[in-house]
């Protein structure tokens, strides 16, 4: 609970969260869970909401991701460019305290400890939280930092396309979430096209 009985913030709220889904999940796992960072980033990519933005190193990847969320026919798909400088990548030091910490936006780069983040070539961008305001810094805004983001833009007409373009080069639902929910929707994908 928030201090003087107010309502909890974004902060407590992540953590009560994390606290839950690890007590629950930890016989899931099938590996030994690290820290908070590994913690964090399985959380992450199993749909917990948490302070960290899901990249891949690999552009066909982030693509795939793009064009399979496409909506109805007014919304594009975007795919978001990220050019870390390597005095943002998290290192040993950063990784030896809380994620929850860091005194800035952190790019990180998790263990392959599970077979969707190899699968995705994921990476991470920890962000970090202002208590004082209840929100998280947004890195791209701050001008101290060297933040270089790009835009691609890719209309609607095109997704199906490159989704079946993808496929071919073995993109797709069932080697990106190489589990059988994946495979599930992969075969069901492919009926459909």
């Amino acid at each position: 609970m928030g201090s003087l009985g107010l309502t909890p913030s974004t902060d407590e709220k992540e953590q009560d969260l994390l606290d839950e889904f690890k007590r629950r999940a930890l016989g899931l796992f099938g590996f030994q869970l690290g820290d908070d960072w590994e913690l964090l980033a399985i959380a992450q990519h199993h749909g917990l909401p948490t302070r960290l933005i899901d990249w891949s190193t690999n552009p066909l990847v982030a693509l795939w991701f793009a064009v399979s969320g496409a909506g109805d026919e007014t919304q594009h798909a975007v795919v978001w460019v990220y050019e870390a400088d390597d005095d943002s990548i998290a290192n040993m030091q950063d990784v030896k305290i809380s994620p929850f910490s860091i005194d800035k936006t952190r790019v990180y780069y998790p263990n392959h400890i599970a077979p969707r983040i190899v699968a995705q070539n994921s990476v991470f961008t920890v962000h970090k939280h202002i208590t004082l305001h209840d929100w998280f810094y947004k890195f791209e805004s701050n001008a101290r930092e060297n933040v270089e983001l790009h835009k691609v833009k890719i209309y609607h007409d095109f997704c199906k396309d490159i989704m079946k373009s993808l496929d071919k080069y073995g993109i797709n639902e069932a080697t990106l979430f190489p589990d059988l929910d994946g495979i599930s929707r992969y075969v069901e994908w492919k009926q459909r096209i």
